[in-house]
């Protein structure tokens, strides 16, 4: 799908890989309408994406309620007219072993990276299935094709985002929607996101140890995501790591589980 006067809706857009994404499709020609749970950080977004000359619209909402989703999707097509490409993108993450995860955590992490999403489609759908036409990006992880230990809340939350955005591709080709999962490895805002996660367990955990060294600019996923967006690509993957281990799980699955095992025993260091 050409992005040039497209209207993209971005949950998630205050910051990271929602902003670099933002700023990456106004520039190629695309109206937007950014929405976070943090509003401030989406003004002066909003005032760059307008002084080069694209419309621009903001709200604050989290996802994981519901009735706000609801009222974010009617407010977009109210104000752009339509949606053309919905961008699922935000996202929360905890540290820590599952033994150390309260109940509470699981809910929270499950209403912002699962039940968003979710929510989101279930209220754009009417709207793409009217005008025969639309694209939806899901923005999962390589943490929803490998498990990795310490991150079993977000793992979870990931590969069932996985298999929502494999049926929907399955289910919407015939009505002309697209689906893209984007499964990032690590990218330069790690460290943020980390930081703005829960930890649980862990004295010694400091955020960014996992991406240390080997993150990818934001800037330029940021191209990668457009351009597999424009090329109607289904699964895109970021760096190296992650994907040799996804493909370690594929080819030689008893050594997969045994990474995993060597990982999880090396988590003492952080206690």
């Amino acid at each position: 799908m050409e992005i040039r006067d497209k209207k993209v809706l971005i949950t998630g857009a205050a910051g990271g890989i929602g902003k670099a994404l933002a700023m990456e499709l106004a520039a190629r020609g695309a109206d937007l309408f950014l929405s976070d749970v943090n509003d401030t950080g989406l003004h002066p977004i909003r005032h760059q994406i307008e002084s080069i000359g694209r419309n621009c619209h903001i709200t604050q909402t989290d996802i994981s309620q519901k009735d706000r989703v609801k009222e974010m999707i009617d407010d977009a097509v109210d104000r752009m007219g339509h949606v053309d490409i919905l961008i699922n993108n935000a996202g929360v993450t905890i540290i820590g072993e599952i033994r150390h995860v309260p109940l509470a955590d699981w809910e929270w992490i499950m209403g912002v990276n699962l039940w968003g999403p979710i929510y989101t489609v279930h209220h754009i759908l009417p709207h793409m299935l009217e005008r025969q036409q639309g694209h939806i990006v899901n923005m999962g992880s390589m943490g929803g094709l490998t498990a990795v230990p310490a991150n079993g809340t977000y793992n979870v939350t990931k590969f069932g985002l996985t298999g929502f955005s494999e049926v929907l591709r399955a289910e919407l080709k015939k009505h002309n929607i697209r689906v893209t999962l984007i499964c990032p490895g690590f990218l330069s805002s790690g460290e943020e996101f980390e930081k703005r996660g829960r930890v649980r367990g862990f004295k010694k955990f400091k955020p960014g140890a996992f991406a240390k060294g080997v993150s990818l600019p934001v800037d330029k996923a940021a191209k990668r995501f457009a351009d597999a967006i424009e090329k109607d690509q289904f699964l895109v993957t970021t760096g190296i790591i992650g994907p040799f281990y996804y493909g370690i799980k594929r080819i030689i699955p008893w050594l997969y589980y045994r990474i995993g095992e060597k990982m999880a025993a090396d988590l003492e260091k952080w206690y």
